[in-house]
């Protein structure tokens, strides 16, 4: 055993020597653990990587199944918004597998000793008990109930007597059915994860303790009160940026979600005159930027909602992203021979509207600003979450097929902004003056157009 010990501390002193000698180590060990704090940080780190995305979040779920104990759900989740139901179920259960097979290995070959300082003797001698009570059960039982610890069960299970192999089906079986359901509520739910998260795990936990414990109904009543206590304070922690009603818009609750009419209403405000007179390289590029980002110098409209909230909330009402163009589609623009910076957005249909207080109506964008070219307005939910954590441009929606807007205009690529095939200017007559408050609606359509 002392040579375990023995190569443990020289891994811990390695590690600890990396962590205050070299910052680029140290800042990103500090931000691994605060993606877990946040599930839109962990949807923004995973995405920035691109096609390396999958890897990356394979890594982060071994990483969270060694480093106890931190939260696997999160990570989940995110696989299902970003590479759909199967393939995000598919991604999260395997990365999973692999981190207990890691955890139960340090166990197994490295002892009781090792483990220890990974997670602590408390939260050992508890796997201990729930492994003498529940016996090959146990790893089954616990992979199915979300408040029990993941990477706990696998190094008891490690230094218990059982075969990995059995371990191995156990884990496979047992997390599989929330392993899918995570996928599905990241895909379609992503403006509510914590709170389904917390709502499915009491219901999974509840059912499952009140088969095991065979005692007197009041000890199952009691439990029953204080995981539903658990779950509501949990519950009120959660941030909340959606308005409950249109009228509620705020600054601080900036999205309302209308899923009956599959749209997103935004709080924002006016700079029509801003976007006229504005003489910078993307001048009369953007409709609507966060008022936050990088872009909002020169839009159409600023709100107070940021791009990765408005791409979560256009999720949640079912637009499907198309996420077919790349950084290329920017970068190259004055190649002429590269083909990226022609190619159109694709994704969901998308309307974009316009309400004021004292409007005698709803304005499309259209209505509102003046296209030389007359090739009108085809906005697409382009989706594009993987850049934002490099551009941080803000933008919600573009009016070129741009690889930084959310939502772009598929009637003219980045070619024609280069080539000045068109020019926009917004109608001052019509709109009211800069900073005046306003409601942006962004509707899907559907496959009429309608």
């Amino acid at each position: 055993m002392k040579i375990q010990t023995l190569i443990f501390a020289a891994t811990t002193l390695a590690l600890i020597l990396l962590f205050f000698s070299f910052p680029l180590f140290h800042d990103w060990v500090l931000n691994i653990f605060d993606l877990f704090k946040d599930p839109r940080a962990m949807r923004e780190y995973i995405a920035a990587y691109g096609l390396l995305a999958p890897i990356v979040s394979a890594l982060l779920m071994i990483f969270q199944s060694v480093a106890a104990p931190l939260p696997a759900f999160l990570i989940t989740f995110t696989n299902g918004l970003l590479f759909g139901v199967w393939w995000g179920a598919a991604l999260s259960w395997s990365s999973a597998m692999l981190g207990a097979a890691i955890c139960f290995a340090i166990a197994r070959y490295l002892g009781r000793p090792v483990v220890v300082k990974l997670v602590s003797e408390p939260a050992l001698a508890a796997s201990d008990r729930f492994f003498e009570r529940y016996g090959k059960h146990a790893v089954l039982i616990a992979r199915l109930v979300p408040i029990i610890s993941f990477d706990v069960i696998s190094y008891g299970a490690g230094l218990a007597a059982m075969r990995f192999l059995g371990f191995w089906i156990a884990t496979g079986i047992g997390q599989l059915p929330a392993t899918i359901l995570y996928s599905y509520l990241g895909n379609q739910m992503t403006g509510t994860i914590k709170v389904l998260f917390w709502a499915f795990g009491i219901v999974i936990a509840v059912s499952i303790v009140t088969m095991l414990i065979k005692r007197r109904s009041k000890i199952r009543l009691v439990l029953l009160i204080v995981l539903i206590a658990f779950a509501s304070a949990c519950n009120r922690e959660l941030p909340n940026r959606l308005a409950a009603s249109v009228g509620e818009l705020s600054v601080e609750q900036p999205i309302y979600i209308d899923r009956a009419t599959k749209a997103v209403w935004l709080a924002g405000e006016v700079r029509a005159n801003a976007f006229n007179t504005s003489t910078q390289e993307d001048a009369q590029y953007h409709a609507i930027v966060w008022k936050e980002g990088r872009a909002k110098r020169n839009s159409l409209f600023l709100t107070h909602a940021a791009d990765v909230d408005v791409h979560g909330a256009l999720v949640e009402v079912g637009a499907q992203p198309g996420d077919n163009l790349t950084l290329d589609s920017w970068d190259e623009r004055f190649a002429p021979e590269h083909p990226h910076p022609a190619l159109r957005v694709e994704g969901s249909p998308v309307e974009i509207s316009v309400r004021w207080e004292g409007s005698p109506r709803t304005y499309r964008l259209s209505e509102i600003l003046d296209d030389s070219e007359r090739q009108g307005f085809d906005f697409r939910f382009g989706g594009n979450l993987a850049y934002v954590k490099k551009w941080r441009s803000g933008c919600v929606a573009c009016l070129y097929s741009c690889p930084g807007g959310k939502v772009s205009n598929a009637s003219y690529t980045i070619r024609d902004f280069v080539d000045e095939a068109t020019s926009f200017r917004a109608r001052e007559d019509l709109l009211p003056p800069d900073g005046t408050a306003v409601i942006l609606i962004l509707k899907i359509k559907d496959s009429k157009g309608q």
